[in-house]
């Protein structure tokens, strides 16, 4: 067992002991945006890119190639609209290379998937599921009801019945399904 702990001891001190000593300075490494403009890897002087908007865009390769060779510090770019990859060559003293990200997602319009909120694909298939089930719901009444017009019901139809038919409290309180009913008919919009 002391074997392992000396083993254990020899790679901490091997993989941590520069930054504990504070001879190498460690900065913290930002890998960009998944899904949208990712870092996938970065040196002093420069970063590759993937870019998913780039794959196939003649569009965004000459935007990129004509407008950051223009900026004061970058060196070169270099666009592969097969790989979705994005080369830049910067000069550390010039412009940091958060800033190159920035300009990245000016330029390519990303601000707006950047902002979106991303969703789960459970969340998304959940969703799938309640649509089908709203739409056949809605089908079969013949326009009366969808899924979120029943259960709005249902809440308010045990919130009543708690509420002035039980001589005993309710499993629920009738308030909150009041509450509910009234949130889900009145006040929330359609989900999206």
């Amino acid at each position: 067992m002391n074997n392992y702990r000396i083993f254990s001891g020899l790679l901490f001190g091997l993989f941590y002991g520069r930054h504990l000593t504070g001879k190498e300075k460690k900065e913290t490494y930002f890998k960009g945006f998944p899904g949208t403009l990712e870092i996938k890897h970065c040196i002093p002087g420069r970063i590759r890119f993937f870019v998913p908007s780039l794959l196939n865009s003649s569009n965004g390769k000459a935007i990129l190639e004509e407008k950051m060779c223009k900026i004061e510090g970058v060196e070169k770019v270099d666009v592969n609209i097969l790989s979705g990859s994005l080369l830049v060559q910067y000069k550390t003293d010039k412009i940091e290379k958060i800033l190159i990200l920035g300009i990245i997602i000016k330029l390519l319009g990303l601000e707006d998937k950047i902002d979106s909120k991303e969703i789960s694909i459970i969340r998304k298939e959940i969703k799938k599921w309640n649509e089908a089930l709203s739409y056949s719901l809605y089908e079969k009444t013949k326009g009366l009801l969808d899924i979120k017009t029943a259960v709005s019901l249902v809440f308010l139809y045990n919130g009543m019945k708690g509420l002035f038919f039980s001589a005993e409290a309710a499993k629920s309180n009738p308030y909150s399904l009041l509450y509910w009913a009234y949130r889900s008919l009145v006040l929330e919009g359609d989900y999206k």
